[in-house]
């Protein structure tokens, strides 16, 4: 199975507290770490280090911190696509994390926001080689759409990570395999397609969202696991502690166990980083 993952590359600095600030707070970190990041580059290092075949599409500035990102990527022997964007640096984000794992992120784009169709049409011709494509929302909104639909007409299987949260019209959602959300962005997809603000059950916002066109949905529940469901099954799937920057990590190997038609690779990426320095 040929995977190809198109998204975002970051350096990202991270800051570790005893507490996220509260609004109009200054605090003192207790230590900081730069790695690489990014939800896209993320994802294809994991993939690839559970043995998964995967190839990387992104954006990437003419500076220091993209060839950083480009060492990685030779490190882990990923083959990759690279456009390369002169006018705005490598995309980074500022990461908090709190003694008890929670967090908070800001990022700047950079050039993965510059990412576009004609970027993507140089490597259009290679698509039919691939089975799964795999998105986040770290690059523009237009792109994703349009590999979407480029994917979907060659029949092969879309998977969408849809954080940070964007509208999804209905017709798109058709064209989605695979919806990877949490509870919040349930709730905001729900909103948009019934305009209803009243508190439901979980059930109730999934079935809106079948109902509205989408396949198969990977809800994301923190330290609860989390819930792959369509119209006709749902599986809970509790979450296995790792050592990472106070993230949790789904057992998805249960997910296929119980039919999914993910493999062992999948997109349990883009919540771990991987370390430059720890000054």
């Amino acid at each position: 199975m040929k995977i190809l993952v198109v998204g975002s590359s970051n350096i990202d600095t991270t800051l570790y507290v005893r507490s996220l600030p509260k609004d109009g707070e200054t605090i003192s970190a207790l230590s900081r770490s730069v790695s690489l990041g990014g939800k896209g580059l993320n994802q294809a290092i994991a993939i690839k280090r559970a043995g998964g075949e995967i190839t990387f599409l992104t954006s990437l500035g003419e500076d220091p911190d993209g060839n950083l990102v480009i060492e990685q990527l030779n490190k882990e022997e990923i083959p990759s696509y690279i456009c390369f964007k002169k006018e705005v640096k490598t995309g980074s984000a500022f990461i908090n994390v709190s003694e008890k794992g929670e967090n908070s992120i800001v990022i700047d784009g950079g050039s993965n926001n510059l990412l576009n169709k004609s970027d993507i049409d140089k490597y259009k011709e290679q698509f039919d080689n691939f089975d799964y494509l795999l998105l986040q929302n770290e690059i523009n909104e237009e792109t994703n759409a349009y590999l979407i639909d480029i994917f979907h007409s060659l029949n092969k299987k879309v998977v969408l990570n849809n954080s940070p949260f964007r509208h999804i019209g209905k017709e798109l959602l058709n064209k989605i395999d695979y919806l990877f959300i949490n509870e919040v962005e349930l709730f905001s997809m729900y909103q948009d397609i019934t305009n209803d603000s009243s508190f439901k059950e979980i059930s109730e916002y999934l079935s809106a969202l079948f109902n509205a066109g989408a396949n198969n949905i990977i809800l994301t529940l923190g330290k609860d696991g989390a819930l792959f469901a369509n119209k006709d099954t749902k599986i809970k799937v509790e979450v296995k502690k790792v050592i990472s920057i106070g993230t949790e990590f789904l057992n998805l190997d249960e997910f296929i166990k119980a039919g999914a038609e993910i493999s062992n690779a999948n997109l349990a990426a883009g919540k771990n980083s991987f370390l430059i320095n720890s000054p």
